[in-house]
């Protein structure tokens, strides 16, 4: 980042510039491929982690976007749409712009983490005709390639 502060200052995350001066990304690139290399697969997802630190935009959001969208469509996930809110005209914050921007967009269904669970306004989106459910993360356990660090 260029500054520091970001959360203090209230800076939008729209505006939140990425310091060209530093390395970061070559950096980051060489820390996961320290870590996974010698992971299952790994050879086969080099194309798309170079990809994802080729070009770094100036914002931060642009970037998480572009690399969201590479991730989805490396996912099968290529007819997907993506619209930023900022591209909307909804308004209010809370589960009130999240209703705001599902209307704008069409959708009808929310799916959200479990911890939303306690600041969703449930009540609002179904007076609004939407609906919503709680993920239930139950992973399946597989052999890690480092030690656990509980």
């Amino acid at each position: 980042m260029r500054a520091r502060g970001n959360i203090t200052d209230g800076i939008p995350i729209s505006e939140i510039r990425l310091d060209p001066e530093q390395d970061w990304s070559r950096s980051h690139r060489e820390q996961l491929h320290q870590a996974y290399r010698q992971a299952p697969h790994y050879d086969e997802q080099t194309e798309l982690l170079d990809q994802l630190y080729a070009t770094i935009p100036e914002l931060l959001a642009d970037y998480t976007i572009a690399t969201t969208i590479l991730l989805a469509r490396a996912l099968g996930l290529g007819e997907t749409r993506f619209v930023r809110s900022s591209e909307l005209d909804v308004a209010g914050d809370g589960t009130t712009r999240v209703a705001a921007i599902m209307e704008a967009v069409g959708g009808t269904h929310l799916v959200n983490g479990p911890t939303a669970r306690a600041y969703t306004d449930e009540a609002l989106l179904r007076s609004r005709g939407l609906s919503i459910e709680y993920m239930d993360y139950a992973y399946t356990e597989y052999p890690q390639l480092h030690a656990p660090y509980d």
